[in-house]
């Protein structure tokens, strides 16, 4: 059986549909897939690392002023110990109450380049002196922190007895170079 030219042309149209469709359906279609799934990649790849961009660029400005801050801050000798406890004084004067005790704690506790020194304070004070001067401390421009606060009342005396601890942060001193050791033997080899 021979087939004429006409059948033999539709033979060749029909086996070049039908290996188009083939070509298209195990070829084209999971290729465009994976393109279309490399370029949404590619997309959620370029918006993270946009992010990451600005994070790290965020990490240096804090950085940047964390390194000022710790510039402005030198460390901390007698006067500015005495400025510590002066300013918490006008800050009690402004509140209305005095201190009746002061002595600073000996415990000092590291936070990274810092170290937090605690003062204990004993006050007499009526109640809105007591808020007065904890809307002092809070508003303060120094840096501040109450660590204990202990209130009791005596019975018939208008005043409170308060304890309060209160801390502040000092720059941390870097511990000293080891002292250089002498050699175990001079120049000449004895």
């Amino acid at each position: 059986m021979t087939l004429t030219r006409r059948e033999r042309f539709f033979v060749y149209v029909v086996a070049l549909v039908v290996g188009a469709l083939l070509l298209s359906w195990l070829v084209i279609e999971p290729g465009m897939a994976r393109w279309s799934q490399a370029h949404k990649d590619l997309e959620d790849l370029t918006l993270n690392i946009e992010h990451a961009d600005r994070v790290i660029a965020r990490e240096k400005d804090v950085q940047a002023k964390w390194e000022a801050l710790k510039a402005q801050m030198k460390r901390v000798s007698l006067d500015e110990v005495l400025y510590f406890v002066d300013h918490l004084w006008e800050l009690a004067s402004k509140a209305g109450t005095s201190f009746q005790k002061a002595e600073p704690q000996k415990r000092v506790d590291a936070h990274g380049d810092f170290n937090e020194i605690s003062f204990d304070f004993r006050l007499l004070c009526s109640i809105q002196s007591l808020s007065k001067f904890a809307f002092e401390l809070d508003t303060s421009p120094e840096l501040l922190k109450v660590r204990r606060l202990q209130v009791t009342s005596r019975p018939g005396a208008p005043t409170l007895d308060v304890d309060v601890q209160i801390s502040t942060l000092e720059p941390a001193v870097a511990p000293a170079a080891p002292p250089k050791k002498a050699a175990s033997h001079d120049e000449n080899g004895k």
